[in-house]
């Protein structure tokens, strides 16, 4: 079908609603498959695209490198603290610590790409 908004907007122009129910079900035979890079050990699948961090968690699997840059869709993690908080300071050192060059070192480690 498309990306979820292309999903959202055929459903907004008149498509019938069975449309999202039949794409969630296709969602949901995809996930009893597994993991994609399961998959690719397995044999069942010939390639696996997903975050890199997923494919280094299966030891069999072979990363061969990130897609073409155009192609990724970045996921953006953030870290706030509560104004009202009552552990305001060991909150604000766990977030520097977790910005901190280890830290760092440690995500890219596990497939992220820490800025």
């Amino acid at each position: 079908m498309g990306t979820t908004g292309e999903l959202q907007a055929s459903i907004a122009g008149g498509a019938p609603v069975d449309v999202a129910i039949l794409t969630r079900q296709a969602l949901d035979d995809l996930a009893s498959k597994g993991m994609a890079p399961e998959a690719v050990v397995r044999g069942e699948a010939e390639l696996a695209l997903m975050q890199i961090r997923e494919i280094l968690m299966e030891p069999a699997a072979q990363l061969v490198g990130p897609v073409p840059e155009g192609m990724q869709v970045p996921i953006v993690f953030a870290a706030g603290v509560a104004s009202h908080g009552k552990a305001h300071d060991a909150t604000r050192a766990f977030v520097e610590a977790l910005t901190s060059p280890s830290a760092k070192a440690i995500l890219k480690s596990a497939g992220l790409e820490p800025e």
